[in-house]
């Protein structure tokens, strides 16, 4: 599985002809992405035509700290300012923060703020899971974003293994969970609990896109 609209795309148009040929049948279709090459012209113009909606992953609104993390990819701005775009065309939006941040874990609080004022309507939060490999590619960058070793402070807050992954406690993601959960509602979002854990605390069954609430995605 790979980001629908990676640079490559403004060359291929793979992904576009395939939404033309979704929109042409108006399947429900839920695009997931990192780039704001979804919002632009050409391809605005397709989604309003078919049944889509489209989730962004932002894990924080600090276009510095996200450009080390998320290389090659559209900022948290151009994100956002996409998003908006959407919204504005009538098309459903959400936000999935996707890790929350060792260490900045209020930045989510600031990615809900965001997406409530541009018009989304859901938001999920999905905490780290850290591979136990060590030659994991993305922790070399994340760590140096972050300013301290991921590997260290998961270690430091006591993360056990579950199959090939380490995943921080329950006790101290749970509290964080549902803090983020009353503040998505108290903005006007539903919300999806997206660790395997905590499922049950979603709003509906689609915890990542919130389609329960859409018409035509039920």
């Amino acid at each position: 599985m790979s980001d629908p609209f990676m640079p490559v795309e403004r060359t291929s148009r793979s992904s576009l002809e395939a939404l033309r040929i979704l929109a042409e049948f108006n399947y429900p279709t839920v695009i997931s992405t990192k780039s704001s090459l979804v919002a632009s012209k050409e391809y605005l113009a397709v989604l309003r035509r078919g049944m889509f909606t489209v989730q962004f992953s932002i894990s924080s609104t600090d276009d510095a700290l996200i450009g080390q993390i998320d290389r090659w990819t559209s900022s948290p701005s151009q994100r956002l300012a996409a998003m908006g775009r959407l919204s504005g065309a009538s098309i459903p939006t959400s936000c999935r923060i996707q890790p929350l941040l060792p260490g900045r874990e209020r930045d989510a609080f600031g990615v809900i703020d965001r997406c409530a004022d541009i018009g989304a309507h859901h938001v999920s939060v999905e905490h780290l899971k850290l591979p136990i490999e060590r030659s994991w590619m993305g922790s070399g960058p994340l760590s140096k974003a972050l300013g301290r070793d991921v590997k260290d402070y998961f270690v430091e807050h006591h993360a056990t293994r579950i199959g090939r992954e380490w995943i921080l406690p329950m006790e101290e993601r749970l509290p964080r969970m549902l803090e983020l959960r009353q503040y998505a509602h108290h903005r006007g979002l539903t919300f999806g609990a997206a660790d395997n854990d905590f499922l049950l605390f979603s709003d509906g069954r689609s915890c990542c896109a919130g389609l329960d609430g859409l018409s035509g995605f039920q």
